[in-house]
Formats: structure tokens, sequence, C-alpha cells
């Protein structure tokens, strides 16, 4: 099994409502990751479309292309070279952008990036089509095989299996979950995949340009593909619809983990039963607490996250000399500092600035801590090491918005100082509690007070209007000038004559 594998039975807990999809990937009990996946994205990681060039930029090595959406995309030199290029030229000099892309011209891209803050949706030339065992490759004409199969028989049975099965141009990566499944198997996965990218290239005829050609899998696919059935104990979802659309999917692909999918029927929201909300509550602080009693400040910045370790109420066991102190309380600091980049889906260039150590030996134990603690995640991480000044130097691939980008923004109150929730996480943990009440009570209405932002926001787009009909009870909004905007208040759930008080 791949080491980004080799992790702790998970949990996948579902939650799903009107306004979006929250997956959260339990370990040992604490939430672990989570991805959040509106109803209405539309620019996702994944997406395929069909763009036309509006403009390039020489001196940037790299161009613009309007997508149909409302950003413009940006695709860079490395991005849009032919395949095979980088191979076949090892060491040359990239050519100038211009002769492989011209202003008007169409073009096939995907989203690699998602647009973060002012930045543009970042695109690849390089289409690719992710399934459980392969990643297909439409115009790539490479075979590949993930490093972790190192069994040479194996790996020529693949390779060949493989070169025999696609056409011209066409390419493949065989990921590490193929190494020992049927060539049948392996073959039926490749014709899905094909199918698939040939019926979004004819449906693609029949569209103006730009357009959306094949949209990404929904969040819960991607997870449930990337992972094997002895990985998780269980997959817990809240929304009967999904929950049978991934029973159909998981027969018809991966039946291993059709009897692990589960469907929630508590009388609180699925995510409040597991513990979810609390650690997304706590992930939005800047301070960590240490088992041991020491803590974390994390502090995100426009250029790079800095992360402070301090002992706090940690003094050490009885006898224990100052340096080992030091360095249990970096180690553990190391483990949680792992989990939280990987929880906050944090970012880009980290600066972790862990208590003074005097001995190099120890400063490579919390540095293999590290290491091990980051193998358990799926985003690929780099740590260079210590410098002169004890500060340990590491990045991490930026593939979307972290979670305070996402559930919060910047304080209208404070000039930007602070910050608080969105409207719409506000709107989402009404609807949580909503729900929960109206299913332990025989209610007939619901009333609710927001801060006027949020009442603009659950008023609008007949968001109202769907709630009532979803929730077979009558569903009324009161705008307050005096409330906190990440703050709402319920001030009724029962009758609807009483309800009209408030009118």
């Amino acid at each position: 099994m791949n080491k980004k594998q080799q992790r702790a039975l998970q949990q996948i807990i579902v939650s799903r409502d009107i306004e979006e999809t929250r997956i959260a990937v339990m370990e040992a009990g604490r939430l672990a990751e989570l991805t959040m996946e509106q109803a209405r994205q539309m620019v996702a990681v994944g997406n395929i479309y069909r763009g036309r060039v509006k403009k390039v930029l020489p001196a940037m090595q790299a161009a613009f292309i309007d997508i149909g959406e409302e950003q413009e995309a940006f695709l860079y030199i490395d991005e849009a070279l032919p395949p095979g290029w980088k191979v076949q030229n090892r060491g040359a000099a990239k050519p100038n952008i211009r002769t492989l892309v011209q202003v008007g011209e169409e073009k096939i891209v995907q989203i690699s990036k998602e647009a973060m803050g002012s930045k543009s949706p970042r695109l690849t030339s390089e289409i690719s089509l992710p399934g459980r065992m392969l990643v297909y490759l439409p115009s790539a004409g490479l075979v590949s095989l993930s490093r972790k199969i190192v069994d040479g028989v194996k790996r020529e049975r693949l390779r060949t299996w493989a070169t025999d099965s696609l056409v011209e141009g066409e390419g493949i990566i065989i990921r590490t979950m193929a190494e020992d499944a049927s060539l049948e198997h392996l073959q039926t996965e490749l014709d899905f995949l094909r199918a698939k990218w040939r019926e979004a290239v004819q449906e693609a005829g029949k569209k103006k340009t730009p357009s959306l050609l094949l949209s990404a899998d929904h969040a819960v696919t991607r997870l449930l593909l990337d992972r094997s059935e002895d990985q998780l104990s269980e997959v817990v979802v809240d929304d009967a619809v999904l929950y049978h659309e991934l029973r159909a999917q998981a027969k018809a692909i991966h039946p291993a983990m059709f009897n692990k999918i589960q469907f929630y029927q508590g009388k609180t929201s699925v995510l409040d039963s597991y513990g979810v909300d609390k650690e997304i509550e706590k992930a939005l602080y800047r301070q960590v607490w240490l088992k041991n009693g020491g803590f974390l400040v994390i502090d995100q910045t426009e250029a790079m996250t800095v992360i402070d370790v301090n002992t706090g109420k940690f003094t050490g066991k009885s006898g224990q000399q100052l340096e080992d102190t030091v360095t249990a309380t970096n180690v553990e600091a190391a483990q949680e500092i792992a989990r939280q980049l990987r929880l906050r889906d944090i970012g880009g260039i980290i600066i972790i600035d862990f208590i003074d150590m005097k001995q190099a030996r120890n400063q490579q134990l919390v540095q293999e801590a590290l290491q091990r603690e980051l193998e358990k995640d799926a985003t690929n991480s780099y740590v260079m090491g210590f410098t002169q000044l004890g500060l340990l130097e590491m990045t991490r691939k930026k593939v979307r918005n972290n979670l305070s980008s996402v559930l919060t923004k910047a304080c209208i109150t404070c000039s930007g100082k602070g910050r608080i929730l969105t409207e719409q996480e506000v709107a989402g943990r009404f609807i949580r509690e909503a729900k929960a009440l109206i299913r332990t009570q025989e209610a007939e209405a619901i009333v609710a007070a927001f801060h006027p932002h949020v009442y603009q926001y659950v008023q609008a787009e007949g968001r109202r209007e769907r709630f009532m009909e979803e929730w077979g009870v009558m569903v009324q909004f009161i705008s307050r000038e005096t409330m906190h905007p990440s703050e709402y208040q319920i001030l009724h759930v029962g009758k609807e004559v009483d309800s009209k008080r408030f009118s």
C-alpha cells in the first residue's frame, strides 16, 4: 500500500443540504480532513472546458483564457507544452508561449487550481480523467506506473496490458490500487473513462465556445475512489438521494464498499452527532492546545503561514532534563502541525518556530516526526529542514482555498483586522439546527432572526421558499441590526398560529 494510504482506519461523514455538501474524514475519532462542495459551485478543480484565448503575455510566458465563467483563467507555459515535450527536450529552453497559443484560438483545458483571492483559476492543457485504478490521459501518448508498484513482473504485466489497450495518442497512469487487479477489471475501467471522454467531446460539438465540457466528479465520489475498502470503517450519509447514488456507484465500480455506506437517521445533525462541528469551530482559532499542555499559534498571511510552538503548561516529567522536555513538546507539536495543515488545507510556504533545541539529533527527531505524519496527507508537501536560526522551512501544494478563507471573511466592524463567519456559513449552521429541531418536535412553523446581511442572504434566490418546501413548515425570517453578523437566533419552533406574533 502507498505511504499516502498508510493511515488510521477512517470514517467518512457526509452531510448534504440545499446549499452545500460537507465531507468530514475522521481518524481515531478526530477530524482529519474537511471538504466542502457548494451546490452551485461552477469552477472546480478537474472541470474541463473548451475555452478561447483572450490574452497572450510573452513576458510572463502565460495566457488568459475565457472559459465562460465570471473570471478568466490562467495558463502558464509549463501547462501549455505539447504532450511528451518535457521528456523529449529535457534541459532545453522552453519555447515562447506565442508559438503555442494565439489570441482567438480555441483550446481544451482543465482546472488544476482554484481561484484564490485575487488570483485567477489555473489551467492545464494536459487533460486527465481519474478513476479508481487508472488515470486516463486522452492525448498524452504515454504509459506511467506508480512507483509504489515495485514488483518487476507485475510492472511488466501492467505495462504490456496498457500498451496493447491504448490507441494512438492516448496515455494512462496506472495507480497503486491496480497492482493486483485483474486485467478484465482494468479494461472495464479504461473503457468507462474513454467512453466518458468521447461522449463529452461529442457533446462539445453542440455547444458554443467557451463552454464546460465535463464536470469534475463530486467530492464524495473522489474520496471513495481514492480509498481502498480496508482504509474505511464506514461512510455515513444524511441525505437519502445521495445515499442511494453512492450505493449505486459502489455496486458498479467498488463492490466491497457497498455495505460500508450507511444512512444516518439520528435526531441531531450528523455533523454534530460525530463531533465535526466542534472540530471545525476549533480549526478557526489561532491557538491549538496540545495534549501535554503546550500549544501552537498559527498565523496565515498572503505570503506564508507561520506556526509558533510554546511549552505552555508543560514542564516535563519529574527528573526530566530541559532538553528532553523541549524535544517531547516539539515532537507532539510536529504531529499536530501535520494534522492542522491537512485539516485547515494550508498551502504555500510554511515556517515553523519550534522551541529551541541545542542538539542536532533532537532537531532530526522532530523533523522525522513531522515527515511521518505528513505521509498521511494526500496533498504533496516538501520539508526543507531547519535553518541556522532554528526555523523549520517546508512547503505544501496549494490546490484550493484554505478553510479559514472559505468559512470566514474580513470583519466589517473592525476594517478587516479580524474575521467573521460568511453569510453562507451562518445560514448553514441555522439550517442544520433547524432541521434537527423540526425532526424532534411537531413543528408547524419556525421563526429565526439574523443580522441584516445574513437576512438578505437567506431571503435571496428563493431560499426561504425552498426551506418551506423541503421541511414542510412555515418559515419566517426577521432582520435585526443589533445582532452580530456571525450569529442567528431561533425565536420560535411550534404552532403556526403562535408564530404570527413575530410578524
